[in-house]
């Protein structure tokens, strides 16, 4: 062959090469037309801006308060673990006798037990906030707690239940077992039935729990409900922030997420993340069609993922949970298996009926500023209205693993690494690597939708994850939660770390503003 054929033959081949380009013909409405929220600023703590954590004075005395922290709420009853200890400091089991305890005023004794093999129990209610001295006295024996009462600002969640068989739970974590019990929020009885909530979480000292309540009754519109332990975030605030960027940041029906403080059978249990359940109900608060389809992406460890690639028939109900509508994996078969795998021709022209393309663009814009990569092949929601022509819906869900931090295989989700550059396009793979998801791989081929996409990341990036609106979003919670989150035994930070761990969060938007800045 002629170098001249040669030529127009590699000619050829690039032009086909580019033909294969898609091109996106339908129009697109103005960024600014988009229905973007437009929340208020938050009001400013000024004494949550640099959290300044209480350290209290050593305890003096043969008899002790045996909590570690030693913050109580004011107007709870709470539950005391007395301990005598040796003069070394060490416990002794020999102390038996009465004990006496002296609020200096500052409350009621509900009750208080005997010393039994140097352990006591005493119940109290505390009134005023503000440091208070703890006298303890057992015959000669006499002890001195320090102790700092503050008044929660959060609403008060008490679960009481067979501590026996709720130990039992956390020794079969992983069978779904469901316990009677009674729940009483801000005074309100309710009963109940308590399992343990979520995957790998279940093997963490502090656990999440969901509560299904008594037909006929609900909490705030809601039968069932979910609390977090956020363990594995030594913030505990990353799931939160990334649940506000999503409901500031952009119109897409977003679960509410607050703070409790959470006590188990009169006992402090730890601050908790109350986040509401995608649901029905949660599709009806939001004046959505509750008889719509509504899929959890929520795969067993080890089995199949929700790539949005074609399954066996029976791996759908595994991997897909469906949570409402009618027609129990049908319609999702149909995107997944025809809508997906059509021809780039036939696809272009099916996008827009199919799915609701600026809510899925707005969805990882969003997941690209809070460097999520965990909503890829599991922890999100499909959901398709039936009367609704605008197609289907992605629903964010379960953000702990944002804002630097990631999975690694090394440390799966406990890793310190804070990772600021991470690939904002996850989903859609780069020359062959990466996470894939059919859905994105397919709408950011486009290069007018990835380009939609990044001017929307360039928008929340301005915006919501600024570093002004972040840090006013932070010091608003603190307001709130702080003296719970001090007073938690059972968080993975020490309150003496926490400091440095917030400042990674305040690091993190800085560089990822940067890196997103970057892109076009």
């Amino acid at each position: 062959m002629s170098s001249r054929l040669l030529f127009l033959a590699l000619l050829c081949t690039l032009a086909a090469a580019c033909s294969t380009t898609p091109r996106w013909p339908h129009p697109l409405t103005p960024l600014d037309a988009l229905p973007w929220p437009h929340p208020p600023l938050d009001a400013v703590c000024e004494a949550a801006a640099a959290p300044a954590l209480p350290a209290l004075a050593p305890q003096t005395g043969r008899l002790r308060v045996e909590n570690a922290v030693r913050l109580l709420p004011a107007m709870v009853v709470t539950t005391l673990d007395i301990v005598a200890v040796t003069a070394a400091g060490g416990f002794d089991p020999g102390v038996q006798g009465p004990l006496d305890l002296d609020l200096g005023g500052r409350g009621e004794v509900i009750e208080v037990t005997p010393l039994t093999d140097g352990r006591a129990l005493a119940r109290v209610r505390l009134a005023g906030a503000g440091p208070l001295s703890l006298g303890l006295r057992s015959g000669a024996l006499t002890g001195t707690s320090p102790l700092m009462v503050y008044e929660t600002r959060l609403p008060v969640w008490e679960l009481t239940v067979d501590q026996v068989r709720l130990d039992g739970l956390a020794a079969t974590a992983h069978e779904d077992r469901r316990l009677p019990a009674r729940l009483t929020v801000n005074g309100i009885e309710y009963d109940t039935t308590v399992r343990l909530h979520g995957g790998t979480s279940r093997d963490y000292p502090k656990k999440s729990y969901r509560f299904d309540l008594a037909e006929g009754r609900q909490l705030d519109g809601r039968r069932r409900l979910i609390l977090r332990a956020e363990w594995n975030d030594k913030t505990m605030l990353r799931n939160w922030l990334a649940h506000e960027v999503f409901r500031r940041g952009t119109w897409l029906p977003t679960p509410e997420a607050r703070y409790v403080h959470f006590r188990v059978n009169g006992r402090y249990y730890g601050l908790m993340l109350q986040v509401e359940r995608i649901d029905g109900a949660f599709l009806t608060a939001r004046g959505l069609d509750p008889e719509g389809d509504l899929y959890e992406s929520d795969p067993p460890l080890g089995g199949r993922v929700g790539d949005m690639t074609p399954l066996p028939p029976d791996q759908y109900p595994v991997v897909y949970d469906h949570h409402a509508g009618a027609t129990d994996h049908a319609d999702l078969r149909r995107l997944i298996e025809e809508v997906l795998t059509l021809e780039p021709g036939a696809f272009v022209d099916a996008l827009p009926r199919e799915v609701a393309v600026d809510d899925l663009l707005v969805y990882l814009a969003a997941m690209a500023a809070v460097q999520n990569h965990d909503h890829v092949r599991k922890n999100y929601y499909l959901y398709r209205a039936t009367t609704s022509p605008r197609g289907w819906v992605v629903l964010p869900w379960d953000l702990d693993l944002t804002f630097g931090h990631m999975w690694s295989e090394g440390e799966d989700v406990l890793g310190e690494r804070i990772t600021t550059d991470a690939d904002p396009f996850v989903g859609s793979l780069l020359e062959g690597q990466g996470q894939h998801n059919a859905l994105i791989e397919r709408v950011l081929a486009y290069p007018e939708l990835r380009a939609r996409m990044v001017a929307m990341a360039h928008r929340i990036a301005a915006t919501t994850m600024a570093p002004n609106a972040i840090e006013r979003r932070i010091t608003a919670v603190l307001c709130d939660v702080l003296p719970d989150l001090a007073a938690d035994e059972r968080k993975r930070a020490a309150n003496a770390e926490y400091p440095a761990r917030l400042a990674e969060i305040r690091q993190f938007v800085a560089a990822r503003g940067a890196v997103l800045r970057t892109l076009r």
